[in-house]
């Protein structure tokens, strides 16, 4: 059976960073405000370093408090800093360029439309920040429809697919809504978008690797199983043998926050089948 890898896949820029900063802090009660990235093999090796996701302010007393990559609000950061804490940001600056957008177009007092899961934590941090935002998290023209006539903006969460984007544009422009698009889906996010579906349709079988509370995995999923029989996976402890009967090739591709360690040992796996 032949193995095949998406190029790129697994770790992207924002949490290498995010991932790096953690793992190499030096100081004392080392905390994340909630998990630093959605990977469970990710989160256990910090644990074991010391470093302890935070579930809300209020339970911050002391240490250091690392942003972890999805961001934080404004609303948020305010309380952190009236506490005795040394606040580490490792927010993504694709996340942090949503922030802005947004408030260049709130100034203006144009209705923001943005593309995403609303409880996500990049999606709530927006939203404590700019409450008026509408999220369209399921696509429907009905939904759009008052808008029609009106001036909006449309931007998106940075992990969401660019199929999706470009689907509520056309939408609304059919319904002749004064539409300013800012397609803030992240690069590093469309470019493992394109390379998975492109191996799925050389390929008899995807596996994807990844957590699965990362929107970025699912959104993966989503798009290689449309082509291509696939499993969604977080390790390679979960592989079935009898998913390969009659398989003679299998991509892999991962999630965003997907550790290079994780997917060799899926690789590996495979290779021994």
């Amino acid at each position: 059976m032949k193995i095949i890898r998406a190029d790129p896949a697994g770790f992207c820029f924002g949490v290498q960073r995010a991932y790096e900063l953690a793992r190499n802090f030096r100081g004392k009660k080392i905390q994340t405000l909630g998990e630093l990235i959605h990977n469970p093999e990710v989160l256990e090796e910090l644990n074991a370093c010391g470093v302890r996701a935070v579930s809300a302010i209020s339970k911050i007393r002391t240490g250091v408090v690392i942003i972890r990559a999805h961001g934080i609000s404004e609303k948020k950061m305010c309380e952190l800093k009236k506490k005795k804490v040394k606040v580490v940001d490792a927010s993504c600056p694709f996340v942090k360029k949503i922030h802005a957008e947004i408030k260049k177009f709130t100034s203006k007092k144009i209705p923001i439309l943005v593309i995403g899961q609303r409880r996500h934590p990049e999606m709530q941090a927006v939203i404590e920040d700019f409450p008026e935002v509408e999220v369209i998290q399921k696509i429907s023209e009905k939904r759009l429809q008052k808008f029609t006539g009106k001036k909006v903006a449309l931007l998106s969460q940075t992990t969401e697919q660019a199929e999706k984007f470009e689907r509520v544009l056309k939408i609304l422009k059919k319904l002749k809504v004064h539409v300013t698009p800012k397609d803030t889906i992240c690069s590093a996010t469309r470019e493992r978008q394109a390379a998975a579906a492109s191996l799925a349709k050389k390929v008899d079988l995807m596996i994807v690797i990844g957590g699965r509370r990362s929107n970025n995995t699912r959104q993966l999923f989503e798009i290689v199983r449309q082509i291509r029989s696939a499993f969604l996976i977080e390790n390679k402890n979960e592989i079935q043998k009898k998913w390969f009967t009659k398989i003679h090739t299998v991509g892999v591709t991962a999630g965003a926050s997907t550790p290079e360690k994780v997917i060799a040992q899926v690789c590996e796996k495979l290779k021994n089948l």
